[in-house]
């Protein structure tokens, strides 16, 4: 089986010092050029698990600094290759669509697509912007990643995707032509490098998301993994179940109870909601 990359752009995917300054090519470009033959479409992809306010901050400034004219996010399918994934494509695709729907106006352009839930396993990013470009002939598409993931693109994968008849591209033919055909929008991570090698090898279907002039682009530094964290996280305040006395056993029960109060305010109120509700990460 083919390794995956998790293409979420807030989840760490390399050891990085807090403190090092980033390298961003100095002339990417700011976003795509104009004017723009179709309308432009972010894929914003990912587990989501859970989608947090990180994910829709960086939805929203994608707008609003003109990057694209639409932004999709698209929550993978099933990732057997990844047993930390439990949660299932159901329950994030409804968390997302439960964040969009309570957060934004009916007219914003941010919306929320389900065309992995069918899949047995996560389509490829290749297979995914292709397929999108097949089914949307009248828009373009830019996928948006971290500066963490740049100079490990031409290393992904491409599996088959037999719903979509879609075959096995070998890595290193698929890798170089993910690098080299389909266009980005790169969020910066601070602390994550683009190698210089790297950078320069960067053609103009690489746009480095920034604020239009006079603006200052609003981020969240938040992963999913941070929220799964803290929700796992014994509450001092744990009151003991009747009959259980050993400190042990009062760990598992704050922990099988869920800190939820430590996650207040770091989602939207519904997706914390469907988490209580469904007890997800408990």
């Amino acid at each position: 089986m083919q390794q995956r990359i998790d293409t979420d752009p807030f989840e760490a995917t390399q050891e990085t010092d807090e403190h090092e300054q980033e390298f961003i090519k100095a002339d990417l470009e700011r976003g795509m050029s104009f004017p723009r033959s179709k309308p432009l479409v972010a894929i914003l992809g990912g587990s989501f698990d859970p989608i947090t306010d990180a994910h829709l901050k960086a939805a929203c400034e994608i707008i609003h600094s003109k990057c694209a004219d639409e932004v999709w996010i698209t929550p993978c399918g099933a990732r057997p290759d990844k047993p930390s994934l439990k949660t299932s494509a159901l329950d994030r695709l409804i968390m997302c669509h439960l964040a969009v729907d309570t957060m934004f106006g009916s007219k914003f352009p941010l919306a929320v697509k389900d065309v992995e839930l069918p899949l047995t396993q996560a389509a490829p990013t290749l297979h995914l912007v292709r397929e999108m470009e097949a089914r949307h002939p009248d828009k373009d598409f830019a996928f948006v990643i971290g500066t963490d993931l740049v100079s490990g693109l031409e290393q992904w994968g491409c599996a088959a995707v037999p719903e979509w008849g879609r075959e096995a591209i070998p890595t290193e033919v698929a890798g170089p032509r993910l690098f080299a055909e389909c266009n980005f929008i790169v969020i910066n991570r601070p602390g994550y490098m683009i190698p210089e090698e790297y950078a320069k090898r960067m053609k103009k279907n690489f746009h480095y998301l920034s604020p239009m002039a006079g603006q200052t682009l609003v981020t969240q530094r938040l992963s999913s993994s941070e929220v799964r964290s803290r929700i796992r996280t014994p509450s001092m305040r744990s009151v003991p179940r009747e009959g259980s006395t050993s400190f042990g056993a009062n760990e598992k029960v704050a922990i099988e109870d869920g800190n939820f109060a430590m996650v207040e305010g770091l989602m939207p109120p519904a997706v914390l909601a469907h988490i209580i509700r469904n007890r997800l990460y408990v």
